[in-house]
């Protein structure tokens, strides 16, 4: 009956362990896509504000 126990100290198997680690890049991609979304996404708002003041200042200029 001892024999139908799993041995837990057995290390994972190959297949196992290529399955860890390729959720581990892919996760780490995903985290990284993530933040550079974020970056784009601030650069973006960025150059709107900017834009909206260039326009702000030169409607401001016309009217002088």
């Amino acid at each position: 009956m001892a024999n139908c126990l799993p041995n837990l100290n057995t290390p994972p198997s190959l297949t196992e362990q290529v399955s860890h680690i390729t959720q581990q890049v892919l996760d780490h991609q995903q985290k990284d896509d993530q933040q550079e979304d974020d970056v784009l996404r601030a650069a973006v708002m960025d150059q709107r504000y900017t834009n909206r003041r260039l326009s702000q200042k030169i409607r401001y200029w016309r009217t002088l």
